[in-house]
This record gives C-alpha cells, sequence and structure tokens, in this order.
C-alpha cells in the first residue's frame, strides 16, 4: 500500500491529471492486496451507470449553449448594470455572473471557463492586474458546485441516499452568504488605494431595466431547472434536459444559435462530460479499496470515540479541505463521502446540515493549490503564472473558510429553508 501512496504522490507533484493519477495509483494498491486488477474496471462501469448522473452533461450542456449563443452575456450585462458602479465593480460584477453561471451548469470548472472568457478580458482592459482578475473569477467559480443545481449535490445525494431536493434547497442560504462574504472582500481588497481600477458610471433605471428584459431570456434557463426541481415538477437530470431544449430553442429563435456553434457546444460538453465521469469512475476504485481494508470502520471507531459531534464534524471539514489540496474536488467527493456521512448520521448530526457543510468543504479544494482546478483554468484565460494567482486568491479563500465556520457552527443556514418548504 506504500507503493500505492507513493504513486499518489508522485503523480501529482508532476502534473499528471488527476484521474490518471487516481487510477495508477488504485491499481498499484490492489496488486499488493492481490486483487484482480479486471476489478477495477468492474467497480468503474458498476459506478458510472447510475442513473443520477446523467444530469451531468445535461448541466453541462445548459452552461455550453448559453456560452455559445452568447446569452451568457446578456447576463453579464445584468450583472454590470446593478452592480459595476460599486467599488471594485467589475470584480464584484464577475461575482454575480459566477452565481448566475452557478445556477446553470452546476460545475465550478465549467464556471470559471464561462465566466473567465467574458469578464477576465474585460477586467484587464480596465486596468486591474492579471492575477487580481483571474484570482476574483476562480474564486467566484467555487459557487459553480455549491448554488443549485449542482453536480457535487447530486453526487453526495446519490451517494448517500440523501434527498437531492432537499440538498439543492438547504444549498441556496449558504451559496448566497458566501456570494456576499467574497464580493465585500472584493470591495475591500480591490476598491481601495491609489491601484485600485477606476470606478464605472452607475447605469441609469433605464438601462438597468434595459438589460434586464435583454437578459429575461437567459435567466429563464435556471429559472425553469430550480422552479421545476424545487416544485417537484421533475428531477435534476429531468431539470437539465428541459432546460436545454429551452436554451436550444430560444437560441435558434434569437438566431443566436448555428449549426456551427451547437457543434462546437456538442464536443465541449462530451469533453467535459468525459472528464468528470472518468474522475468519479477512478475515485471509485479508491473509495472501493478503502473499503476493503476496513478504513471506514477504524475512521468510524475513532470519530465516534471523540464523542463531540461538532468535532466530529469539524475534523471531517478538515480533513476535506486538506484533501482539496491535492485531490479534484469531485474525486474527494467519491471517495470521502461515502466514508465519513454515516459517521456524521451515526453521531446524531442533521444529515442535511452535514451534507452541506461537507459539500463546501470539499468546493474549497477548487481554488487551492497544488491542484487548484479553477485556479489553472483561470490562469490560462489571463495569461499570468498559477503562482501569481494562487497568491491574489488568499482574501477570498480566507473569506470562504470563514464562511464555512459559520456554516458549520450554525445549522439553521443550512437547514431552515428545507424545513419550510417540506
Amino acid at each position: 500500500m506504500a507503493a500505492m501512496g507513493i504513486v499518489l504522490v508522485l503523480g501529482v507533484l508532476l502534473g499528471v491529471p488527476v484521474a490518471i493519477v487516481m487510477l495508477g495509483g488504485s491499481l498499484v494498491g490492489m496488486d499488493a492486496l492481490g486483487v484482480p486488477s479486471y476489478v477495477a474496471f468492474q467497480r468503474m462501469s458498476a459506478q458510472i451507470v447510475n442513473q443520477s448522473f446523467l444530469a451531468i452533461p445535461f448541466f453541462l450542456l445548459v452552461g455550453e449553449l448559453l456560452t455559445q449563443s452568447k446569452l451568457a452575456d446578456r447576463i453579464m450585462g445584468l450583472a454590470t448594470a446593478l452592480v459595476g458602479h460599486w467599488r471594485a465593480g467589475i470584480a464584484q460584477s464577475s461575482l454575480v455572473m459566477s452565481a448566475g453561471m452557478a445556477t446553470i451548469s452546476g460545475s465550478g470548472a465549467a464556471d470559471a471557463a464561462a465566466t473567465g472568457a467574458v469578464f477576465i478580458p474585460n477586467m484587464k482592459k480596465r486596468g486591474y492586474r492579471a492575477a487580481d482578475a483571474a484570482a476574483v473569477v476562480a474564486a467566484g467559480s467555487v459557487l459553480g458546485p455549491i448554488i443549485p443545481p449542482s453536480i457535487v449535490l447530486i453526487i453526495y445525494g446519490s451517494l448517500a441516499e440523501v434527498s437531492v431536493r432537499d440538498l439543492m434547497i438547504a444549498a441556496i442560504v449558504p451559496g448566497v452568504f458566501i456570494l456576499a462574504a467574497m464580493m465585500l472582500t472584493a470591495r475591500f481588497v480591490l476598491g481601495r488605494g491609489p491601484s485600485a481600477p477606476p470606478r464605472m458610471p452607475r447605469a441609469s433605471l433605464r438601462e438597468v431595466l434595459t438589460t434586464l428584459r435583454t437578459a429575461l431570456v437567459a435567466i429563464g434557463a435556471p429559472a425553469l431547472m430550480l422552479v421545476g426541481i424545487f416544485a417537484g415538477w421533475f428531477t435534476a437530470t429531468e431539470a437539465g434536459a428541459v432546460a436545454c431544449v429551452y436554451v436550444l430553442i430560444a437560441g435558434l429563435a434569437l438566431r443566436t444559435l448555428n449549426g456551427a456553434s451547437l457543434l462546437e457546444a456538442l464536443k465541449a460538453t462530451v469533453k467535459r462530460t468525459a472528464a468528470v465521469m472518468l474522475v468519479i469512475a477512478a475515485s471509485t476504485i479508491l473509495a472501493w479499496i478503502a473499503a476493503f481494508t476496513r478504513i471506514p470502520q477504524a475512521l468510524s471507531e475513532f470519530l465516534l470515540g471523540l464523542g463531540s459531534p461538532i468535532l466530529i464534524l469539524l475534523l471531517a471539514v478538515g480533513v476535506l479541505v486538506l484533501l482539496g489540496t491535492v485531490i479534484d474536488p469531485l474525486g474527494a467527493a467519491i471517495i470521502m463521502i461515502p466514508l465519513v456521512h454515516p459517521i456524521g448520521v451515526a453521531a446524531g448530526l442533521d444529515p442535511i446540515h452535514f451534507a452541506i457543510s461537507l459539500a463546501v468543504a470539499i468546493c474549497v479544494g477548487g481554488v487551492t493549490p497544488p491542484v487548484g482546478t479553477y485556479l489553472f483554468i483561470t490562469a490560462g484565460i489571463a495569461e499570468t503564472p498559477i503562482t501569481k494567482v494562487a497568491k491574489a486568491v488568499v482574501p477570498y479563500l480566507v473569506a470562504i473558510l470563514v464562511s464555512l465556520l459559520l456554516i458549520v457552527f450554525i445549522p439553521g443556514m443550512s437547514t431552515a429553508l428545507p424545513a419550510l418548504l417540506r
């Protein structure tokens, strides 16, 4: 098993794709345990046929269709009209757009790519340092897997057998709170001092109403998804499929989507879906090895022996935050959820509160080096070194971690809304 650990660590340090690292390490570990390698591929295929995962390509396709049809630009226009005149207004507008894209794609990586492509060049033109522009967009991308609909919450619900609908409702308040915390951070970090970018003029009421009317078509996609899920009209998978049809019809009707852009959206969706599912499949083998070696039982005995539910939750959150520094958030979710969720429930913690706390902790990994998936995406768009972006993202990371602690210690932030809507 030591050889497996060496393969995993070296792979991460050498920059090998996370899915390949996990798959290679798992095969080495299975060989050390005397388990035939074909078992790994049996476990992978058994995991990815989970019906709940059908929502993933639909969510990703909605985001790609909005981007290719230029409807995402309308969301940017609305965000800028609403908050662009504030201190560091463009940065705060990017965070608002990240929240808007989060209600569409459910993926932090998709959010980083879409928002970054629109906002980072614009921010650089307006006097923002490339690293600051990349950092604020990367931080906002953490909202992608938190604000519903969320791929991480779909995975969590399917693995832990918790209502996906309840999880998505529960994530609304924490997601909005984290958004507010990051907007305040951007205001104080980027909006003060002699190097602060110039503020934009305040949009008139007519301009706000005009951008709102223009953006209504784009806003309709997440509205349809969220209302449909929360009202129980359709499942998360069905919501994604309906939203795809909606955006496709809207793009064709407005003549902002043609055959070439539709093909690009489909290609990008296939690539992103394949990447996500490969991570999920590879993570499944590591989770199986953990179960085979009775790690869950040992972990359960240790944590339950602590006797304090809140201490158990804090330790679980801390482990996931640390794990996120070296493993992709989706991989961390697949590996850890089956291990720690039963422990939290056995300790008497509310399943919804426990789930949201862990989900937010998992998402922090998107902006923590050395993996930091969202950092790499935005640094590439900004054409700036990843080291500079990692340094610039620290204030936002602090804001996210403080928000996470409040979510842990105030269960009502996660549980009040689901209880109200039941």
